[in-house]
């Protein structure tokens, strides 16, 4: 999928959605989107700026359909076409990079965004009949 951020009306993915907090690494805001069921979704252009990437529709092309979106957010007055991705594209993009903080950026998601997403998430164990 050729994700032109201008062309987001012909996208079928798209929807709006409300940006729920940024994150910081490195100097570096990581945007998150709340998107369906309540799932954050990540800015992708966040994380290529990260990872140094420099095209965004090349980090795209590489994701799976399903790990990647685009969001409209309201900004001030208007509104803003996002391309975002979920955990599993956010993931991939790491893992594909060969940016020397690829690793640390990886390890400070596992610290600091997954408990975050774990305490959006209500959870229950059901015992199985006895």
């Amino acid at each position: 999928m050729n994700m032109e951020l201008n062309d987001t009306a012909a996208h079928t993915g798209s929807c709006v959605a409300a940006m729920v907090r940024a994150f910081r690494f490195n100097n570096v805001n990581i945007r998150t989107f709340e998107y369906e069921s309540g799932d954050l979704w990540f800015a992708a252009q966040d994380v290529c700026d990260v990872l140094g990437e420099g095209s965004l529709g090349a980090a795209l092309d590489r994701l799976e359909e399903s790990e990647k979106r685009i969001v409209i957010s309201s900004v001030g007055p208007g509104y803003e076409a996002v391309a975002v991705v979920k955990e599993a594209g956010l993931r991939s993009m790491i893992g594909a990079s060969s940016h020397p903080q690829a690793d640390t950026f990886l390890e400070w998601v596992g610290l600091t965004i997954n408990p975050v997403m774990r305490a959006r998430k209500p959870a229950a164990y059901i015992l199985p009949a006895a």
